[in-house]
């Protein structure tokens, strides 16, 4: 919860989109571990820990697939730059 707070209050990223993509990680962070509690020795219930389990599943899978969307999405911002800049300046070499 701190570091929740902390990229919230601070913003410690140059992109505004790097502090969301960072807080959505510190929750879902949040989340696992909660998750994790539930299956500690203090639940005896089968049926909740097999439902448990497989919301850590679904938390991990769901993790995982945004931040590869948001890493693609860096990589065609960046080519996409890139990109720019090159008919630029073939533009002003012409």
């Amino acid at each position: 919860m701190a570091n929740q707070a902390y990229i919230v209050k601070f913003k410690p990223y140059l992109l505004s989109a790097d502090n969301y993509v960072a807080l959505a990680n510190e929750i879902l962070a949040s989340a696992y571990l909660l998750g994790l509690l539930s299956l500690s020795a203090f639940n005896k219930s089968d049926d909740l820990k097999e439902r448990v389990s497989l919301g850590l599943l679904g938390i991990s899978l769901f993790s995982f697939a945004f931040n590869m969307l948001y890493a693609l999405w860096l990589v065609c911002a960046h080519f996409k730059l890139r990109l720019k800049k090159m008919i630029k300046a073939k533009i002003h070499s012409q």
